[in-house]
């Protein structure tokens, strides 16, 4: 008999999940950092505020940061109004995730996404059966960002996240699939 764990990360999955299902056009806005009605989620808050999605207080809950439900994964991001250089990507109907829609990898392949962002890409493609996931960026504000996706997500087992320029940390690393935007 398959006994599936329950984390505090797959809680928050769920609550999303549902939310999104039951929100539909209003899960953007009720991710925008705007205070809504607690009632407006439909979901499970307390797993949100759990892992420091929400923020709730007299009846109202307000998103600590953006949610992008992308492809299947829920991806935590920047603002709009951070400041660009240290900005941690996609955004809503950003490039990046284009890119993300488009790539591929097969099941047993390695590879290295560039300038990863939040790791839509990356995340992608591990869900999708790649055996091994390197992510890098020079943006020292992506790990967090980064691993956090990564647990909600569920691939956690199959990423790797490095700080650093291009692929200067991974000398003598082959890849099946590179992905740069």
């Amino acid at each position: 008999m398959l006994c599936e764990v329950t984390t505090v990360y797959s809680a928050a999955r769920k609550a999303l999940e549902d939310c999104f299902t039951a929100c539909g056009g209003r899960f953007v806005g009720l991710f925008s950092g705007k205070p809504s009605s607690l009632t407006a989620y439909s979901c499970d808050t307390a797993a949100l505020r759990e892992v420091g999605i929400l923020d709730i207080s007299a009846g109202e809950a307000r998103s600590l940061c953006p949610i992008v439900a992308f492809d299947g994964l829920f991806l935590k991001c920047d603002a709009p109004d951070t400041c660009l250089r240290e900005r941690v990507f996609p955004l809503q109907d950003d490039e990046s995730l284009l890119l993300a829609r488009w790539v591929e990898a097969g099941k047993g392949d390695t590879v290295l996404e560039i300038g990863t962002g939040a790791g839509a890409a990356a995340l992608r493609v591990a869900r999708a059966g790649a055996d091994r996931v390197v992510a890098t960026d020079v943006n020292p504000r992506v790990r967090d960002f980064f691993t956090f996706n990564a647990e909600l997500n569920g691939v956690a087992d199959r990423v790797e996240y490095f700080q650093c320029d291009v692929y200067s940390e991974l000398a003598g690393e082959r890849f099946d699939v590179i992905i740069s935007n």
